[in-house]
């Protein structure tokens, strides 16, 4: 019966064809039918062969499977030593070949991969070692095996071995561990390590499995990347710098013109066309130093309930001048109902300026910009759109990243970066945001729409600011004393403050800035910060030293703009730091508060 069950058949047993074999049938090797005459019991029954020991024997079934056995076949003889039959015991060994082939399999991709696969027992003891392993760490498997895992581990990373035991005797798995190996030769490699724990029968933990990946290329590449990200946040750091130093002193004049020109209608809108430029220029340094921080995550927002008119107030006032030199017509259309979001009004109103001002710009003389805000599903819906020269289907999915622009063949000057929606892109994430853009095609138009998730915080209550007692501030007489290498930056600066009522002296250098402090006793030094011998923070802690009552007001007014710098400058003991071309505005609101 047995046998009937591993045949899956019975044999038909006064068939001639089945008196040697009950089988359906049996297979050869290389997967051809042995005929009945041929299988093992008819070779002993003919006196071919003696007998058959454990012969491994592949049986065909009616139903198309297959399985292995393994056979003994001894025969049966009278007194003459006649053969008048045979005993046949066989037992099914299919799953057990199942396992080998599978286990030869895995041999042979466990020598053939690139990887390390090492195992070791709970001693940390090597097991076993692949042509991988060998590569890689230069020991070959007669070395390796029967030595100590740790052999494989520089001096100050032995006590990591301790806790990778421990985590395998608690059945865990480590994955993706990046840490340092020593080859045979001594020389280092950096790797990724995955370890598992190995059961036996039982399931019970008796090892470690563990796979070695070199990842030597791959983190030098990333130090590579890591520097180059340096080196360009340097460079762009300098570039601004050295953009801003010069501009300086150009501001500085044009200040100067407003406030001398008198009735000239001619002057004043040059001066008025100049200002422009340069404020252009600087929002382009802005810009530039803007993304970087935001892709380096050194940007920080402060988030206090908004109400979105806010927003929309102040991006329309600072969008205005160059959407009325194009002699646009901007409509805006406001939610009835107040909306307030959580985030930072200088941020939000940058967003929606540099949209407004892409429309502006992107849109031919005498266009049409709509800006419409609207509530939606919990959102804050702000859409612009115009009707300027629209945006390829083939740019539209590409339109938000780094350095892209319209396409410059389209007859277009291009006076920006590319950074701009970038920028807009960024810092609506920020605030948990998106922004979808939709264009129907070249000369079509386009529409930005930024959603933001609605607040329920309440607004905070704006104190009113005491506007008569700063404006008696800035009227008052101060002794400012201006110290900057670049001559004319500081004759300008120097021009305008006198202009506006104080007393100035202006030094080029470190040595004779702290002359000037100690004749002229100054109650503000205006300090720029990269100066040749003597730098500004050297000449702050001379000051501060000469000046130990803290009565004069230290200001850094310098081209560097990053936190870093600001974080120096608040160390070296300055009050206030101010980043050139320095606003008008913000320089007299900063003279009438004093010191921090």
């Amino acid at each position: 019966r047995r046998a009937a069950e591993l045949w899956g058949r019975e044999p038909k047993l006064g068939d001639t064809d089945e008196r040697f074999c009950g089988s359906f049938r049996m297979i050869r090797p290389d997967g051809s039918v042995l005929a009945h005459a041929e299988c093992p019991m008819a070779k002993v029954l003919t006196g071919k062969i003696p007998e058959v020991r454990n012969a491994e024997v592949r049986i065909g079934r009616p139903d198309g499977s297959q399985i292995q056995v393994v056979v003994n076949i001894r025969p049966l003889k009278n007194q003459r030593g006649d053969i008048t039959g045979a005993i046949s015991c066989f037992y099914d060994i299919t799953e057990r070949k199942r396992t080998e082939d599978a286990n030869a399999r895995f041999a042979a991709i466990v020598q053939s991969s690139d990887d390390a696969i090492i195992s070791k027992d709970l001693n940390g003891v090597i097991m076993s070692w692949n042509e991988g392993a060998t590569r890689l760490f230069g020991y070959s498997p007669a070395e390796a095996i029967g030595q100590s895992i740790v052999m494989l581990m520089p001096p100050e990373r032995v006590d990591e071995e301790p806790g990778i035991l421990n985590r395998i005797r608690r059945g865990e798995r480590i994955d993706h561990y990046e840490t340092v190996r020593r080859r045979k030769d001594g020389t280092l490699v950096e790797i990724s390590l995955c370890v598992s724990p190995m059961t036996d029968a039982y399931g019970k933990i008796v090892g470690a499995s563990k796979i070695a990946r070199d990842i030597t290329d791959r983190k030098r590449a990333e130090r590579a990347l890591l520097e180059a990200d340096r080196q360009k946040n340097e460079f762009l750091a300098t570039l601004a710098h050295e953009l801003r130093n010069p501009l300086a002193p150009i501001r500085n004049s044009l200040n100067v013109l407003s406030l001398t020109l008198g009735d000239n209608p001619a002057a004043a809108q040059v001066q008025q066309m100049m200002d422009r430029q340069v404020k252009h220029m600087v929002r382009l340094v802005d810009d530039l130093l803007e993304i970087s921080r935001i892709t380096t995550g050194k940007i920080d927002l402060r988030r206090e309930p908004v109400e979105i008119a806010s927003v929309i107030r102040s991006a329309v006032e600072t969008s205005s001048p160059m959407i009325d030199a194009a002699h646009h017509q901007l409509a805006i259309a406001l939610s009835p109902e107040p909306l307030t979001v959580d985030g930072d009004l200088v941020r939000l109103a940058q967003v929606v300026t540099n949209l407004l001002n892409n429309a502006a710009k992107y849109t031919e003389p005498g266009g049409q910009i709509w800006l419409n805000v609207s509530r939606r599903a919990g959102q804050v819906l702000i859409s612009i759109r115009d009707t300027g020269i629209g945006i390829s289907s083939e740019l539209l999915p590409h339109v938000m990243e780094m350095f892209t622009q319209a396409d410059r063949n389209m007859r277009r000057p291009q006076d920006g970066l590319g950074i701009g929606l970038a920028l807009v892109k960024r810092l609506v994430e920020l605030h948990g945001g998106s922004v979808e853009a939709k264009s129907d095609g070249e000369g079509c138009g386009s529409e930005f729409t930024i959603r933001l998730p609605l607040s329920q915080k309440q607004l905070p209550v704006q104190p009113q600011s005491p506007k008569t007692d700063r404006i008696q501030k800035l009227n008052s007489r101060q002794r400012i004393l201006i110290v900057d290498d670049n001559r004319d930056s500081a004759l300008s600066l120097g021009m305008l403050l006198r202009i506006l009522g104080s007393d100035v002296e202006t030094a080029q250098d470190g040595r004779s800035a702290l002359r000037a402090f100690e004749t002229f006793r100054p109650s503000v030094v205006l300090l720029d910060i990269g100066m040749p011998d003597m730098n500004g923070f050297e000449v702050a802690r001379h000051m501060r030293d000469l000046s130990p009552s803290q009565d004069v007001t230290l200001v850094a007014l310098t081209g560097w703009g990053q936190e870093e710098d600001r974080r120096r400058t608040r160390e070296a003991g300055f009050d206030h730091h101010l980043v050139k071309p320095v606003n008008l505005d913000e320089l007299q609101m900063l003279l009438a508060d004093g010191p921090r």
